[in-house]
C-alpha cells in the first residue's frame, strides 16, 4: 500500500436475546503507513504569494515531520475589516468553504483538509494540516488552493524542498 493515512471501520452488533434489544457500534481506527526511507523533519519559511481572482494569497510556511505536513497561508480579502464583537463573515466562510490539494514530486494529487485559522486586523490566517508526511529525498511540494470561501482559484504554489 502507498504511504499515507488510512482508516479502518467496522460494525459491531450486540444482541440481548432475552430482552430483544440490539446495540450497534461503529468503531474506527486511524493508522499511518510511513515511507520506507523516512519522512522529512523541517520547517520551511516560504513567503510565496500568488494572485488569482483579485485575491492575493501568501503561503507563509510549511512544517514537515514524521506524522504530518502542515501548510500556513495568509489572506486579506477585498474590503476586509474585522468587527470588534465577533469574527468576520469572511473568516467563517473561508473556514467552511476552502478546498486545497497537494502532490509531492508530481505524484498522486491528494485532498488537503482545512484545519483551522484566526482573524486579526491585518487579515485571515488559515491552516491545512494532516497532509501526508513528505518522504526524505522529495524535491518539490505542489500545494494548490482551489477555493477560498466564495472565491474560485486556483492559487498554486510550487515549493522546493531541498
Amino acid at each position: 500500500m502507498a504511504p499515507g493515512w488510512y482508516e479502518i471501520s467496522y460494525e459491531y452488533v450486540i444482541i440481548e436475546q432475552d430482552k430483544s434489544k440490539r446495540y450497534t457500534a461503529h468503531p474506527t481506527a486511524r493508522f499511518q503507513i510511513v515511507h520506507p526511507e523516512g519522512a522529512m523533519n523541517k520547517d520551511l519559511d516560504v513567503n510565496q504569494s500568488v494572485t488569482a481572482e483579485r485575491i492575493t494569497v501568501t503561503l507563509e510556511r510549511i512544517e514537515l515531520n514524521a506524522v504530518e505536513a502542515t501548510v500556513y497561508i495568509f489572506i486579506t480579502p477585498p474590503g476586509y475589516r474585522i468587527p470588534e464583537e465577533h469574527p468576520p463573515y469572511e473568516f467563517e466562510s473561508l473556514m467552511i468553504n476552502s478546498l486545497a490539494e497537494y502532490s509531492v514530486d508530481g505524484g498522486t494529487v491528494k485532498q488537503a483538509r482545512a484545519g483551522g485559522g484566526k482573524a486579526n486586523t491585518s487579515g485571515i490566517s488559515l491552516t491545512w494540516d494532516e497532509l501526508d508526511p513528505v518522504p526524505i529525498g522529495a524535491r518539490e511540494l505542489t500545494f494548490t488552493i482551489t477555493q477560498l470561501g466564495d472565491w474560485k482559484g486556483p492559487w498554486e504554489f510550487k515549493i522546493p524542498l531541498d
